[in-house]
Parts: C-alpha cells; sequence; structure tokens
C-alpha cells in the first residue's frame, strides 16, 4: 500500500513555488503601503492647513517657525501632526517659511533619507491654497534640485541637471526615436517651469523661500535658461538628437535656444543676469572636470505659464522625460 504523504521534491517545489509568488506579490505590497502612507501625510498636512487658517485670523500672520509651536490648542494640533509624519510616517520637513509680512507660508515636506520608495515617492507642499504632491524628477519643482541630494545618491546633483544626461545618452538600448521623445519632454517641462519663474520675477511675485534671491536677479531679454551638463565624449550623441527635438518642440509652441558655455561665462553670467533663475551655479564644477562641457538651455513659449496651476496641468500633460525613464 503507498505512502499518501509528499516526497521531498514535492514539499521543495512547494517552498520554490510559495516563494516566486511572494517575491512578485511583494514589491505589490510594498507600493501600496507607501501609498497608504502617502495619503496619510496628506490628510496631516490638510489638519495643519486648516489650523494655519485658524492662527492667522486670531494672529493676523502665520507664525515664523512652525517647529517651535505650543502644545495647546491650534498650536498643538500642528504640533502634533508634525511629530506623527516625522516619527510615524518616515517624513521630514525639508522647508519652511513665511512671506516678509507673514501673510502667507510654504511648507516642504519630504521622505527622510533611506525612506524614499518606501515612506513614499514624491514631496508635499502646503501652503494657503492647500496641499500638493511634488514630484523632485517632473520638471515642476521650484528649485528643487537644491535640496534633493538624498533622493537618490548614485546621481550627483550639483545644480542644473548634472548627472541627467550621462546615462540617458550613454544607453545602448534606446532608440534614437526614444531618447528624442524622453529629451523632447524634458525640455518642455524645463521650459514650462522657467517661463513662469521668469514671470514670477518680473511681477515681484516670487514664493518663498525664493523671494529674497528673486529681487537680486536683473532679467534681461534672452530667454529664461538653465545649465545640463554631459561628459564630452557624448557630445555627438547629444547633437544627434537636437534637430528633432527642435522641430518636435516648435509643434508645441516652445522654441529651444542652447549653446556650450564656458566657466568663465558661468561666473560672469551669475554675477548680472537672470541666468538661470534657479540661483548660482558654481563655476567650479566645469572648471573642475575638463572632461565635461555645459550646455546652456533657454527657452522662449507661444503661450507663456500665467499661474502655478497652469504649470501643473500643463507639465501633467507632457509624457515621460528623461529623469521618469532614469529613476523608474
Amino acid at each position: 500500500m503507498k505512502s499518501a504523504g509528499f516526497t521531498l521534491t514535492e514539499i521543495l517545489l512547494g517552498f520554490v513555488l510559495v516563494a516566486v509568488m511572494l517575491a512578485f506579490a511583494f514589491p505589490n505590497f510594498i507600493k501600496i503601503q507607501m501609498r497608504l502612507n502617502m495619503g496619510l501625510v496628506e490628510q496631516h498636512l490638510r489638519v495643519i492647513g486648516e489650523q494655519m487658517t485658524e492662527l492667522i485670523k486670531r494672529d493676523r500672520a502665520f507664525p515664523e517657525d512652525i517647529a517651535q509651536l505650543g502644545r495647546s490648542g491650534q498650536e498643538g494640533i500642528i504640533t502634533s501632526s508634525l511629530e506623527t509624519i516625522r516619527d510615524e510616517k518616515g517624513y521630514e520637513i525639508e522647508g519652511f517659511q513665511t512671506s516678509a509680512r507673514k501673510t502667507s507660508y510654504i511648507l516642504r515636506v519630504c521622505p527622510k533619507k533611506g525612506k524614499w520608495g518606501l515612506a513614499g515617492d514624491q514631496c508635499f507642499i502646503l501652503d494657503p491654497q492647500g496641499v500638493r504632491t511634488l514630484n523632485p524628477w517632473d520638471g515642476t519643482g521650484l528649485a528643487m534640485n537644491l535640496f534633493a541630494k538624498n533622493v537618490k545618491e548614485e546621481v550627483e546633483i550639483t545644480s542644473g541637471f548634472s548627472g541627467i544626461l550621462t546615462p540617458f545618452l550613454a544607453n545602448q538600448h534606446l532608440s534614437d526615436k526614444e531618447k528624442t521623445d524622453l529629451l523632447t519632454n524634458l525640455f518642455e517641462k524645463t521650459a514650462y517651469r522657467l517661463d513662469l519663474k521668469r514671470r514670477q520675477i518680473q511681477n515681484a511675485a516670487c514664493p518663498p523661500p525664493e523671494t529674497e534671491a528673486c529681487t537680486r536677479i536683473k532679467l534681461t531679454d534672452a530667454p529664461a535658461s538653465t545649465l545640463f551638463y554631459l561628459p564630452r565624449h557624448l557630445s555627438t550623441a547629444y547633437y544627434r538628437l537636437i534637430p528633432n527635438v527642435y522641430q518636435k518642440l516648435r509643434a508645441k509652441g516652445v522654441y529651444l535656444y542652447q549653446q556650450e558655455i564656458s566657466p568663465e561665462q558661468i561666473a560672469q553670467n551669475n554675477k548680472n543676469t537672470q541666468w538661470s533663475l534657479e540661483g548660482e551655479l558654481p563655476a567650479s564644477y566645469l572648471a573642475d572636470r575638463p572632461e565635461m562641457k555645459a550646455i546652456e538651455v533657454g527657452f522662449r513659449l507661444k503661450n507663456p505659464v500665467e499661474m502655478d496651476e497652469e504649470l501643473r496641468q500643463r507639465s501633467r500633460r507632457v509624457g515621460k522625460t528623461v529623469e521618469d525613464w532614469l529613476f523608474s
């Protein structure tokens, strides 16, 4: 009479199948947990926003330091929510600043170092208009590169877009058409962001914490521009894409201007022009890396970007960019 039990081979095969199923299920589980966590962070930020509204009604001004509030009333609710975001949700305050008259504010929170892709994959911004998510790599963030160093440590973010183009141009698996589309979309999003920034400077309406920096910028008639760094040996790969990028951008009402720029020009432009509208870029970066070159990329738009919400709407309509490809 044969035994009704399982053989060792069958048992081992069962363990293998379970392991395979868990391997497929675990990443999806992490994503679900991350989305739930981000939803709770957003809820706490909405609570903070509601209490900030109550504070300005009471005090006629927003608090200068959100991290130094009391433990009672509206202040206590804000403090409790901030502690929950920090201690339980894996996020931290990346910046908080009020306007000169304390009639406006901006609070930015991002996943802590080591928590990207676990606690969340986006930052949040809270201001008197409400909460919005902010992906530091989608081209819509204002000066996000200034504090995003902890997001992807293997990519060097000095200023502008150093490090972004190198792995993209060197990749052998993307066709020239795919590279053209990704680069076109990156430039389009960048154009929208810089155009709005220029308009804010012209109207003396830069949001905090950038207001003070904006007042020092002298606008010229040149296009709003920024820098992209790339190794010299990849120049041919870059310029091979540019003719089609020009055509695709023109069809969208975006006119691209570009030129190679030297460390001396970087230093001079930092002193007396709006270039790149994103704070000073270190001339030493290029001077210390002779194997690299800097491309100044500027834009003019047929239909200018008027407001923050318009920037977000137009950016969302743009397809996948170099940054999306790089960090996917």
